[in-house]
């Protein structure tokens, strides 16, 4: 019985051997797996944990590079905002030049009535010789004076249509910079469009949560900036509105203004038809007042008026103008205006002046200086002084023989 029981005690105790061995070989295994699953963990997390440290960098740096961005989008801004100013600026002195020349044209109003009233008194005063004299003095020095008038608003209308022209081509620039925003910010959503393409493929192929994070963030990067430049178009599309209608209004004031100096133009043709008329129609009385004023004046020899050849222009030379002495009609200086540099001369159309005429002025046979003529009317012309000698003056009161040599 003790025998049985020794060799069952026995064989139990080699059974817990070999499991106790069985076992310790099985556990030895494992750690030697768990070990090696834990290296490679580690391995994989430190793999990770650089390329998150880059993705970071990489992350920063885009950061300064979309505040570098941001920082030039917002000088581009204040550009634009200062831009904007001096088109206020502009369409203020516009404004300025439109009152100036609303104020211009009625004085020509005034000055017209009061040209009509000096018509009137025309039909009155030249019933006597000597104040008929005077009157068609007075009538061809306003003449004049009107002539320089209608020049200055015309230089004034250049002025604006130069500016008009300058608000166009700053309105071009903002135009050309808008479809620049157009072309970005389509090209922003075309890469939107594929980041979620891109995500969309990650997700269905089940991407690294690193890969499936980096394109979450580009597209919220990309999303910021669709953002960003749609306001900044926004802004744009405004400023160009408001450029539009300063041009529109501009324009519709210019149109306005050219109107009413045509109307001018007009009304100045008909006044100097008026006057033309009363000339005719009192030319005997106009006659008699010249022998009377010329009655003291000694007779001048005076040689022909022959006017010089503009072969370069092609002018063709008309018969030389044959001025008599002054008991008959003869060319002379009725109105001089220095600050303007240009004179009246009684000769026009009806004597075969031309404009591109040049004439010597002479004083007693004195040659003084060169004009050219500008314009012409029936009996009157207009011309611009050429030179002039030193130390000699050009007195309207006194008579001018004009020669050409």
């Amino acid at each position: 019985m003790r025998q049985i029981f020794r060799t069952l005690l026995t064989s139990i105790f080699i059974l817990l051997i070999v499991v106790l061995t069985i076992a310790v070989f099985y556990l030895s295994s494992e750690k030697k797996k768990i070990t090696e699953q834990y290296n490679k963990d580690r391995e994989l997390w430190t793999i990770r944990n650089n390329t998150l440290k880059e993705s970071l960098k990489k992350s920063e740096e885009e950061i300064v590079n979309l505040r570098k961005e941001l920082d030039r989008l917002n000088e581009e801004l204040k550009n634009a905002h200062n831009e904007l100013n001096e088109l206020r600026l502009s369409y203020e002195n516009l404004k300025n030049e439109n009152i100036s020349l609303n104020q211009k044209i009625s004085d020509y109003t005034k000055e017209k009535e009061n040209l009509l009233k000096r018509i009137a008194s025309l039909e009155t005063d030249l019933k006597l010789a000597q104040e008929a004299q005077k009157v068609k003095l007075s009538e061809q020095e306003s003449w004049a004076n009107l002539l320089k008038e209608k020049v200055d608003l015309q230089v004034r209308i250049n002025e604006l249509e130069e500016r008009i022209k300058n608000n166009r081509l700053l309105l071009s620039q903002l135009e050309e910079e808008r479809n620049r925003l157009e072309t970005r910010l389509g090209e922003i959503q075309q890469n939107k469009i594929d980041i979620e393409k891109n995500l969309g493929s990650q997700k269905s192929k089940q991407s690294s949560p690193r890969d499936i994070l980096k394109t979450n963030l580009e597209k919220e990067d990309m999303e910021k900036k669709l953002i960003d430049l749609t306001v900044e178009r926004d802004d744009l599309e405004r400023r160009i509105n408001s450029l539009k209608e300063e041009i529109e209004k501009a324009e519709a004031d210019k149109k306005e203004l050219n109107s009413q100096i045509e109307k001018v133009n007009q009304l100045l043709e008909e006044k100097l038809a008026q006057v033309n008329q009363v000339r005719e129609e009192l030319e005997n009385a106009l006659k008699e007042a010249k022998r009377l004023a010329l009655a003291g004046v000694s007779a001048v020899e005076l040689p022909p008026v022959v006017v010089k050849k503009e072969e370069e222009k092609g002018v063709p030379t008309p018969p030389p103008l044959k001025i008599s002495p002054p008991q008959t009609e003869q060319a002379n200086v009725v109105l001089y205006n220095e600050k303007y540099n240009f004179v009246i001369i009684n000769i026009g159309k009806r004597d075969g002046v031309i404009e591109g005429m040049i004439f010597d002025l002479y004083d007693n046979k004195e040659n003084i200086g060169q004009i050219k003529i500008k314009e012409v009317r029936e009996k009157l012309s207009a011309g611009e002084i050429l030179e002039i000698k030193k130390g000699k003056k050009i007195n309207p009161e006194t008579t001018l023989a004009i020669f050409s040599p």
